[in-house]
């Protein structure tokens, strides 16, 4: 953090008040609710994964060392929904800066006119916990109230506070309808908080000064930016993931020529596709360090980045206020609703409502004459999308309004290929009134300019058939590096009598094209580094053996646990042993590699099986049909990262398409996709290509409408 002044409210940057609650309007039931028969909502807080000796570091507020893990709403609101009324309830410093905050305002205004439907649920749980229920009262419903009446319950209770009628709970006694409370001052306290939260403005401040003054530095340093996100655990292990090195790849340069705005075409957005582990989101987010690249005056809080998981989620997003935004949106809300009135039964079928971002791209596809006025909703739609999410994660007490921007703003939507809709609002054509950038002004101008970076496992096929306007398409595949290892080993100050082995290694073909890709290079050095910390590569095989022998006989002890500790490898200059012992690494890495990307949630089996699927598909397809070959597929080859494709206009005005299969993909099915290391330690001549060739020929000869065998 800065060495500015603490804010009072410093400590409420991710806050996810909103619990999920049931279709029947009761909340779901929380864990470790005591045995109570109220139910509650089970919210997960964001906790750091990287926090260690938790005893170490206790709230002065409260002694408790895992409060400080919790100075959010959310954190907050779990605690509260799991506390014991009759127990002894700590409070957050979150809880205590807010009371403060707000017993110092003479007045209270409440931040909206309704609450959403979540923030209703969860009112409702905050009553179930201070509700001291008799017999007869056990069923009875709890009312959530309006924002306006809360707020103006506070002010009344502030002003007529007194011993006999003590503020907080004459205040809560009034929300709740002069029901009985639960006797326990800090709970009471708590839920005062946290519906104070819910309902007013407790701060009027800039977002972007918010957004400064709350931006976790340590996170954020490496990106060169302040940053929004509401993924820290995966980004905080992603800036850590291995050294950063000079990339000078033709992506990489491309990506930083878009960054500074020296691109002719596509300014305003920016596709990285490639493999899983390619680089392509640790790419995006450097959009900034390259923006400030060129503009060396500006510091790192001149300058945003907002990173946001996309997900299948975002495809029900829809607002109906955003249909009365303007005219546009008003003109494309109607021409939705008489396209639905009119069509027939196998369409409302699939489409409930016209209300959804499905029908609209339904819409927007038949529709020959109003395209830009159904664009202009998509593009109005997803600006209240990113909108919602950023509010979500930063909870501003005054919204989005801001006074001192930020130069630029990079909004990074990775997976984005999981949500169509939202890569084509995105993808508008930057010279037309509805594209979504001009949607930043007013209450949501927070930076001069708005730039979006989409980043996924899709190929540029995947992008083409997303994008609205393939006249101004261009998009940035991520391709294997071949100097990425050799670079990474030169931070290795440790290798000293390990060079002639490391050189070795790549000799194994399976590892050579393995640390092409990105991410297997960064977990293959960091399994040779931990291989380098256990064993002791010999130059004489024979020296070596009598050595150890004569070590485990001595009489010294640390002379004894050494030689244990660091096992005797092979002799550096017998390349067919460095040939073998590199498949080991592979298997490993392969392992790891495969937690990490598309094929996670698959077993071996299925993704042998996605992969011969596909190229069955592949031969048996028309040519016009080749570009979206695998669009009817459960389970999409191409998002999977298992294949690869790739579409080349050619002079004659038609399209050429490769499938391919990627090196590290190639080696990710010879380990049986992260089964085994089955061909990896073999040290037979071709191995690899040995296995590739009857790997391919096994899924020709399964799947071709020929009976030759091929």
């Amino acid at each position: 953090m800065s060495d500015t002044p603490s804010h009072p409210l410093k400590k409420r940057q991710r806050e996810e008040r909103s619990p999920e609650a049931n279709t029947d309007g009761t909340n779901a039931q929380i864990s470790g609710d005591g045995g109570s028969s109220t139910k509650r909502v089970k919210i997960t807080p964001d906790v750091p994964t990287d926090v260690t000796n938790a005893e170490q570091n206790a709230s002065p507020v409260t002694e408790d060392p895992n409060v400080e893990l919790h100075e959010t709403f959310a954190g907050t609101l779990k605690s509260f929904l799991e506390a014991v009324v009759a127990g002894d309830f700590k409070l957050t410093p979150w809880v205590d800066n807010l009371m403060n905050t707000v017993k110092e305002k003479e007045e209270l205004v409440a931040k909206k006119k309704e609450f959403t439907t979540e923030e209703k649920n969860t009112i409702r749980s905050i009553f179930n916990v201070i509700w001291k229920r008799d017999e007869a009262e056990k069923e009875d419903p709890v009312e959530a109230r309006t924002p306006g009446v809360i707020a103006a319950v506070w002010n009344e209770a502030k002003t007529n506070a007194s011993e006999e009628n003590p503020l907080i709970p004459t205040f809560l006694k009034r929300c709740l309808q002069r029901k009985r409370l639960a006797e326990n001052g800090t709970v009471l306290t708590c839920a005062a908080a946290l519906l104070l939260d819910l309902s007013c403005t407790i701060d009027d401040c800039c977002f972007c000064e918010y957004v400064r003054k709350n931006c976790k530095k340590e996170v954020a340093t490496p990106f060169g930016s302040c940053l929004i996100t509401e993924d820290e655990a995966e980004l905080r292990q992603l800036s850590c993931f291995g050294d950063y090195v000079f990339d000078e790849s033709r992506e990489i340069i491309d990506i930083k020529n878009w960054a500074r705005g020296e691109w002719e075409r596509s300014t305003h957005t920016l596709s990285i596709g490639g493999e899983s582990g390619s680089g392509k989101t640790r790419a995006a987010l450097q959009c900034a360090n390259f923006y400030r690249g060129k503009h060396t005056e500006l510091k790192q809080d001149d300058v945003l980045t907002v990173y946001i998981k996309v997900s299948a989620e975002g495809t029900k997003h829809w607002n109906e206020h955003v249909e009365e935004k303007d005219e546009e949106t008003k003109k494309g809300a109607k021409i939705m609703r008489v396209m639905y009135e009119q069509n027939d039964a196998e369409c409302k079928s699939r489409h409930v409502t016209y209300q959804s971002t499905a029908f609209l791209e339904e819409c927007i596809k038949n529709s020959a004459t109003d395209g830009v006025a159904l664009r202009k909703l998509r593009a109005a739609q997803c600006h209240d999308w990113v909108c919602s999410v950023i509010n979500q994660i930063v909870r501003c007490p005054s919204g989005m309004k801001s006074k001192n921007k930020f130069k630029a703003a990079f909004i990074v939507l990775d997976e984005i290929g999981s949500c169509p809709w939202i890569y084509k609002a995105v993808n508008g054509v930057s010279t037309d009134r509805e594209y979504i950038s001009k949607c930043f002004r007013g209450d949501t101008s927070f930076a001069e300019e708005v730039r979006f970076v989409c980043a996924t496992t899709a190929s540029e096929s995947l992008f083409r058939d997303m994008c609205s306007t393939p006249g101004t398409f261009y998009a940035i595949t991520m391709k294997p590096w071949l100097n990425l290892y050799e670079k990474l080993l030169l931070n290795l100050i440790e290798i000293n009598n390990f060079s002639a082995v490391l050189k070795h290694l790549q000799k194994n073909i399976f590892f050579d094209k393995l640390v092409q890709n990105r991410r297997c290079c960064v977990l293959a050095v960091k399994n040779i580094r931990t291989l380098m910390s256990t064993v002791n590569p010999a130059s004489s095989t024979a020296a070596a053996m009598n050595a150890r022998f004569k070590a485990l006989k001595g009489e010294n002890k640390e002379e004894m646990s050494e030689v244990k500790r660091r096992q005797t490898l092979f002799n550096p200059l017998d390349e067919e042993s460095a040939y073998a012992v590199a498949g080991f690494p592979v298997g490993v890495v392969a392992a790891e590699f495969k937690t990490l990307n598309g094929t996670a949630g698959l077993n071996a089996a299925e993704a042998q099986t996605i992969v011969a699927k596909g190229i069955r598909a592949f031969l048996c397809c028309e040519g016009k049909e080749l570009e979206n070959v695998f669009s009817g597929f459960p389970k999409n080859p191409l998002e999977h990262g298992l294949l690869d494709c790739r579409t080349e206009p050619q002079k004659d005005g038609t399209r050429r398409v490769t499938i391919s299969v990627s090196a590290s993909q190639q080696v990710m099915a010879a380990t049986a996709y992260s089964g085994g290391a089955i061909f990896t330690c073999s040290v037979s001549s071709g191995a690899f290509e040995t296995f590739s060739t009857s790997l391919l020929s096994t899924y020709l000869s399964g799947y071709s409408n020929s009976k030759t065998q091929i």
